[in-house]
């Protein structure tokens, strides 16, 4: 009698269940229908959201933002006026494709952009042995309750957040003063003591931005050979006691966390590295989570002492293998089917210098011979446009490979880049923001004035 009523129970539940799900899926089919399945419009302002690593990331100089997002939000409301733009950049350094697919539904909701412009995946290349299991496309997403049962546990419980100041700032006003172009100067002839005095002087000017101003100079050092294109051993061991001492300061600030752990992994001190993540995860697990490439980076070099690897890997919910490639395929198509849901039109801009067929093929049913995107991919398809799969054929493709390429002709790389993060590009310099961004420019006009006429139609029958 007892396993009658809990199976009449079970049909019950599983019923009502059903009628749920199927009320919610026609109330979201008839709400596109007559919305002509467009996003909602809560102002005039078209949003551009980027999204991206240190590539797109804020690139000051002399305190004033030079990335190419920024250099495009000035170039938009030059066409359209200030009000009626805004271009938003939510890109950090370090940061891998999976944890940019993790935020992506929580920034559309924030900011309801109508356009997203994507630059992604590099980080993923030193992470071989290591693959995201948590971001991947999953059809248990696509139940609506689960859908609605998590929004309800977020209004009710908001996650934390990484505000930019966890992240750590750059030191803006001891930048604006003259003593640091001295100290550039006297970098660029590797004149440590006059470097040491100079710093000083400004510490006692600026005293809360010592931490952030040793770590920047620990960067000019650090940077150094790439720029004179030389090995300077004495520059690298300058940065790593300038690293060093800005995390002996400020042990909780993720641009000097990431600085550091990654000098500890080039220096093979990756012992020590493990140990700063596991003090940063007792502290602040956000931050760590957020700087998991270097983590991984430090990791995957001790993976034959797996006691000392364990206690910290264990914190964490993703797996290690060799897949990295996958991992940044499987990502950057849930970016697009979570954009595509939503009616957001994607820009995929490809890296300086790499062949577009390198981002494409993500988005294909090409078998890519790659560890990892998109220094790895050998390309086997004699420049020939890539057959697209249908589900990803929105998808607004941005070449940056003849743009570049055609520049270094007449120009010497160090006028575009400023290292060499990659074999064949590194981060742009002033001038190669400049590039990328009048390039995204001239594909996104038409678009922007698309929009722009869509609504001044809608607004027109709405009040009719």
């Amino acid at each position: 009698m007892k396993l009658k009523n809990y199976l009449i129970i079970f049909i019950i539940v599983m019923a009502s269940l059903t009628t749920i799900e199927g009320g919610i899926r026609l109330w979201g089919y008839f709400h596109r229908i007559n919305h002509h399945q467009k996003p909602a419009i809560k102002d005039e302002v078209i949003r551009i959201l980027c999204i991206g690593e240190s590539t797109s990331a804020p690139y000051y100089v002399d305190g004033v933002d030079y990335s190419f997002p920024k250099i495009l939000d000035d170039l938009l409301k030059n066409s359209f006026g200030t009000k009626n733009i805004e271009v938003i950049n939510v890109s950090n350094p370090s940061i891998t494709s999976s944890q940019i697919a993790q935020k992506l539904s929580n920034q559309i909701q924030t900011y309801s952009p109508q356009i997203v412009i994507s630059m992604l995946g590099i980080n993923d290349h030193d992470l071989k042995y290591y693959t995201d299991q948590r971001h991947s496309y999953d059809y248990w997403n696509e139940i609506k309750i689960l859908k609605l049962a998590r929004l309800i546990k977020t209004h009710l419980f908001p996650p934390k957040t990484l505000s930019t100041v966890d992240f750590g700032i750059d030191p803006i006003s001891s930048m604006k003063n003259p003593l640091f172009k001295k100290i550039l100067k006297s970098i660029n002839r590797l004149d440590v003591k006059e470097t040491l005095s100079l710093s000083e002087q400004l510490f006692q000017k600026y005293p809360s931005e010592k931490a952030a101003l040793l770590r920047k100079i620990g960067e000019e050092y650090w940077f150094l050979p790439n720029k004179k294109k030389i090995v300077i051993p004495k520059a690298l061991d300058l940065a790593f006691d300038y690293f060093q001492q800005a995390y002996n300061i400020s042990s909780n600030d993720g641009l000097i966390i990431e600085r550091y752990t990654h000098a500890l992994h080039v220096r093979n001190q990756d012992g020590k590295c493990l140990e700063v993540f596991e003090k940063l995860f007792e502290k602040n697990k956000i931050l760590g989570l957020n700087l998991e490439t270097r983590l991984i980076a430090c990791a995957t070099e001790n993976l034959a002492q797996p006691p000392h690897v364990a206690r910290i890997l264990k914190k964490l919910p993703f797996i290690i293998q060799d897949d990295a490639y996958h991992n940044t395929q499987n990502n950057y198509r849930y970016i697009q089917r979570l954009l595509s849901q939503n009616n957001i039109v994607h820009l995929a801009i490809s890296y300086p210098r790499i062949e577009l067929q390198h981002l494409q093929i993500l988005f294909s049913n090409i078998e890519a011979n790659a560890h990892s995107y998109p220094d790895d991919l050998e390309l086997n398809v004699d420049n020939k446009p890539v057959a697209i799969l249908p589900e990803f054929k929105d998808i607004i493709f941005v070449n940056n490979e003849s743009n570049f390429n055609l520049l270094l002709k007449e120009k010497n790389y160090n006028d575009l880049f400023i290292d060499y993060s990659t074999s064949r590009f590194g981060h742009t310099t002033k001038l190669g923001h400049e590039i990328i961004a009048r390039n995204i420019y001239k594909t996104i006009i038409p678009i922007i004035k698309n929009l722009r006429k869509e609504r001044r139609y809608k607004a027109l029958h709405t009040s009719s």
